[in-house]
């Protein structure tokens, strides 16, 4: 997804607009594998959305299509603004 779904325009764009970005490596990087095992990330592509005091507010996993992933990101803001 890295390299085919979060470079797409659309994607990075609504992606800078309403959230705070960033990757993770959780099984080989120390600090990566302490945040990791804190969100309980099993496997690749995790993405959780989490909130200004570290609560995860929402979670999907899997990889996704352009049109999917940005769907999966409405869900989390409407979550998150409950």
């Amino acid at each position: 997804m890295a390299r085919e779904t979060f470079v797409l325009k659309e994607v990075g764009d609504f992606f800078n607009k309403n959230f705070i970005n960033i990757k993770v490596e959780c099984f080989k990087d120390p600090v990566g594998k302490k945040i990791g095992k804190k969100y309980e990330v099993k496997g690749y592509p995790t993405l959780d959305w989490v909130d200004g005091n570290g609560k995860k507010i929402y979670r999907t996993m899997g990889v996704k299509n352009k049109t999917t992933l940005i769907e999966e990101a409405k869900k989390a803001l409407k979550t998150w603004k409950k």
